[in-house]
């Protein structure tokens, strides 16, 4: 299973998947918001950059890299089908899937 940071994080331990897991808490309104998530993504890209700047584009950006590689085109594939089909909010996953910047994997 990949750990991803908390594996690098604690190598010897072992973590779990329980899909039966439920995990409760509360989201602020305002997290719903397009100016919010705007600035989420600017935020997100001026500490990316920080990132590559110490760390060098290629280690600091990695992540991005695989994103795009891999989920960004799955997630658009499966947004065009369901938007075809009965779901009509698929179009509009993959328009904002296609403009949104990954949180870590």
């Amino acid at each position: 299973m990949k750990t991803g940071r908390a594996g690098s994080r604690w190598p010897g331990r072992r973590f779990l998947y329980e899909p039966q897991a439920r995990v409760e808490h509360k989201v602020p309104g305002d997290r719903g918001r397009w100016s919010y998530f705007r600035a989420r993504c600017y935020g997100e890209g001026l500490s990316k950059a920080a990132v590559s700047r110490l760390a060098g584009a290629t280690r600091g950006l990695e992540s991005e890299r695989a994103y795009v590689r891999r989920t960004l085109p799955r997630g658009v594939v499966r947004g065009l089908k369901d938007g075809f089909g009965a779901d009509r909010p698929g179009l509009r996953r993959v328009t904002t899937r296609k403009t949104s910047k990954p949180r870590s994997e």
